[in-house]
């Protein structure tokens, strides 16, 4: 069964713009702004959710093989392929830019190292704490990374758990919702025993400061969850493609109908960087994360939608992603200190003067994050695909 799901595309490219809308977005005065600025602006500090859709796509993406073989009674795929692809991935680009980022913040910037902060990033367990849960304060958006490394780790024990007794597509789907129920009941308890205390606690106390606020409402249970909802997504795609479910606009319908529920309740409920006053998760997880799944879990039947998402545009940004995410913030912090000292959280009070240093800013992120697919993240990508390749030849039987 073909593991390729149409539309994720876009729903990649489309996270990775909003991250980056909402990044942008900060460095502008609202009180100084026209009317429809502010509104604009208002929704692009709700951009930051494009972070949950970047959870549960990856559940999504990665879950689907582990399904198609399940749904039809094929070998699983091999633990050491699986992780072999997510380090190639994820581990040279991100070191590269912890590391790099701190020799600027040093060279360029004048900050000073926390090595503490480096090293739990290296060892990927900067989330777990307050005082680590930035590891590069030029380049702060890094915590995302170790989160989903983690939600890659879990994966598999969750699935085989439910392959090592489900037989059926109905009871896999119980099994995912046990452990979404586990997982969620695990949030007043982390809240209750991890709380941090109020010492310098809050974003006047700079990037640790303002993790304190964070945590422990911004954990690894809650971020498991989102990509565990893409893993339910998954299943049910998995399953509708096992009996041939054809096209049809009402997928459409149901997809447009959850991304617009989703969009009003990030608009209506969302406060940016708070935690849900009702669930204590962020980003209204897992009320919006499970939106965006049931989204993302019909797009791939519909007709319209799905050819939208599948735009040349789209599938450039969603090549691009991972570059552009671990590029921009690191450009806008540099640009802060070198170019234009206005340029911070709320700085800029001319919209002319901000448009200009946006577009600079994000004309050179789209420059790094071309270089770093092409020089680095593609080349290592093929090095690995054909290294597991060739492991894979070699262990056929001879004939």
């Amino acid at each position: 069964m073909n593991s390729r799901i149409r539309g994720a595309d876009g729903f990649r490219a489309i996270a990775c713009m909003m991250v980056i809308y909402h990044h942008v977005m900060q460095r502008l005065d609202p009180a100084a702004s026209p009317m429809l600025v502010q509104v604009i602006q208002y929704m692009g500090m709700r951009g930051e959710v494009g972070v949950s859709i970047f959870f549960v796509l990856s559940g999504c993406l990665l879950a689907t093989p582990f399904w198609n073989a399940f749904i039809g009674h094929t070998p699983q795929p091999k633990l050491r392929t699986y992780f072999q692809n997510r380090a190639a991935r994820i581990l040279p680009s991100y070191y590269f830019i912890l590391i790099f980022s701190a020799f600027l913040a040093v060279k360029i910037i004048d900050f000073k190292i926390v090595w503490s902060r480096i090293i739990a990033g290296l060892l990927l367990v900067s989330h777990f704490h307050w005082n680590t849960f930035f590891a590069s304060e030029l380049d702060p958006p890094l915590w995302t990374i170790t989160l989903e490394i983690w939600s890659y780790i879990l994966l598999p024990i969750v699935l085989f758990s439910i392959f090592w007794k489900a037989r059926t597509v109905k009871a896999a789907a119980i099994g995912m919702g046990i452990w979404i129920v586990f997982l969620q009941s695990l949030q007043p308890l982390i809240i209750k025993f991890f709380m941090t205390d109020d010492y310098l606690k809050g974003w006047e106390w700079g990037w640790a400061g303002g993790a304190k606020l964070w945590l422990p409402y911004w954990n690894l249970a809650s971020f498991f969850t989102q990509f565990l909802l893409g893993a339910c997504a998954a299943l049910y795609i998995s399953n509708k493609k096992s009996k041939g479910t054809q096209p049809s606009k009402k997928y459409d319908f149901l997809s447009l109908a959850a991304i617009l529920v989703a969009f009003v309740l990030i608009q209506v409920r969302l406060i940016p960087g708070v935690p849900d006053a009702i669930t204590h998760q962020p980003y209204i997880s897992p009320l919006y994360a499970a939106l965006v799944a049931f989204a993302l879990a019909n797009v791939p039947f519909s007709t319209f939608l799905a050819n939208f998402l599948e735009m040349r545009f789209f599938k450039r940004v969603a090549t691009l992603s991972f570059g552009l995410y671990l590029w921009h913030y690191m450009i806008m912090q540099i640009w802060q200190v070198k170019m234009d000292d206005t340029y911070y959280y709320y700085g800029t009070m001319n919209l002319g003067r901000w448009a200009d240093s946006t577009l600079l800013v994000i004309l050179l992120t789209w420059v790094f994050a071309e270089i770093s697919w092409k020089f680095l993240e593609a080349p290592i990508l093929r090095k690995s695909r054909a290294n597991i390749e060739k492991r894979e030849r070699n262990q056929l039987p001879s004939l």
